[in-house]
This record gives structure tokens, C-alpha cells and sequence, in this order.
């Protein structure tokens, strides 16, 4: 049984004898989905006990050919009372008047004055002056040169070190497989030590 109206600031409820008449939404998607846009209340979800008064719909909303009256299948409520405060006036950024700056006239302004506007819009990554751009692209050049040496002096001692790895490596082999016999004095005049520092060095 219908209680109140669920519209905005309508204040109808249902009373046993009175002439105002209540309506459930509509369960079909497409009919619902235009009651709740007409209703126009923000994140308003009806239920199935939300209903909406007689008072919203026009009277050709109504088939009162028989006994009792019913609201047509293809109604949808139309008449509502919004108040100011329930539509928020939306401020729109004003245009700006032709009025509010006085630019100088194109007609006046130099041709080397246009040429050089244009091209530094064409152009805004450009620094302003040709000496400091000079200078900063001697120095770039001067800093890739220095990364460049470095890389070639690291590289002359990874191949150095990959040299006397290899040497020690087949020096050890050869040691494991008795390719080389060592006597005692040989074993202790043998600088390993020295070996090794020079291959880590």
C-alpha cells in the first residue's frame, strides 16, 4: 500500500477516500528509466514501494473507460513543481569582449617584429641567444668525448683481465691434468701471489 508521493517537494499521501491515486514505476527498463529522468532527484533509485501520485500525469495518461481508473501502459509523468534551489543555476565562463584588451593593430606592428613572433612560436625549444646555444653545444661535445675515453680505457682493462684469466685458467688446467711437473723448489719459488694480483689488478 502506497504511503507518499516520491516526487520533489510533493507532499501527497495516500488517504482511504481521497481522489488522488498512486502509481508504482514501471518494471520494463526502457519506461522505468524515463519516470526516473523526469523525477529528476540526484542518485534516486525507486524501489518496489516507490510510487509516484496522479497529480504528475496529464489527464490523457488515464483510460477511464471502466469502473475503475488506470494510468495507460505507455504513461510517463510529465507534470512536476521544481523549485528554484532544486536546479542550481550553472555559471558559464563569460566570453571575452573585444573591448577588454587593446591589442595594437597587426596593420602597425613592424615586419621583423611579425617574423620573429612567428617564428619563435614555430620554433619555442630554441634558446634566445646564439653564443650561449654555441657554448652549451661545445660543452656537450667536450663531455661525450671525455665518456668516450673512458669507455675505451674500461674496455682496454676488461680485455686485459680477460687475457691473464685465460692464461691462469689454462695454467691451472694444465697443472690438473700433470701436462707440468713441478719439482719442490720450483713450487716454492712459484709467486702465486704476484700471479693473482696481477690478474685482479
Amino acid at each position: 500500500m502506497p504511503t507518499s508521493c516520491a516526487a520533489f517537494d510533493c507532499t501527497s499521501a495516500w488517504k482511504k477516500d481521497s481522489d488522488i491515486s498512486f502509481h508504482r514505476f514501471p518494471l520494463q527498463a526502457e519506461r522505468r528509466k524515463q519516470w526516473i529522468q523526469q523525477v529528476n532527484r540526484q542518485n534516486f533509485s525507486p524501489s518496489l514501494h516507490t510510487f509516484l501520485c496522479s497529480k504528475h500525469f496529464e489527464a490523457s495518461c488515464f483510460d477511464r473507460t471502466g469502473q475503475t481508473v488506470r494510468l495507460r501502459h505507455d504513461a510517463v509523468p510529465t507534470l512536476f513543481n521544481f523549485s528554484a534551489h532544486h536546479h542550481p543555476k550553472i555559471s558559464l565562463p563569460q566570453k571575452l569582449e573585444v573591448t577588454d584588451v587593446d591589442p595594437l593593430p597587426i596593420a602597425y606592428l613592424p615586419t621583423n617584429t611579425l617574423h620573429k613572433q612567428s617564428t619563435c612560436m614555430e620554433h619555442n625549444y630554441c634558446l634566445p641567444n646564439p653564443s650561449a646555444a654555441k657554448r652549451r653545444i661545445c660543452e656537450l661535445e667536450r663531455k661525450l668525448e671525455i665518456a668516450h675515453k673512458k669507455i675505451k680505457i674500461y674496455r682496454q682493462r676488461e680485455r686485459r683481465v680477460n687475457r691473464r684469466w685465460l692464461a691462469m685458467n689454462d695454467l691451472v688446467e694444465s697443472l690438473k691434468n700433470g701436462n707440468i711437473i713441478l719439482s719442490t723448489t720450483s713450487l716454492e719459488t712459484l709467486d702465486l701471489e704476484n700471479i693473482i694480483g696481477k690478474i685482479l689488478s
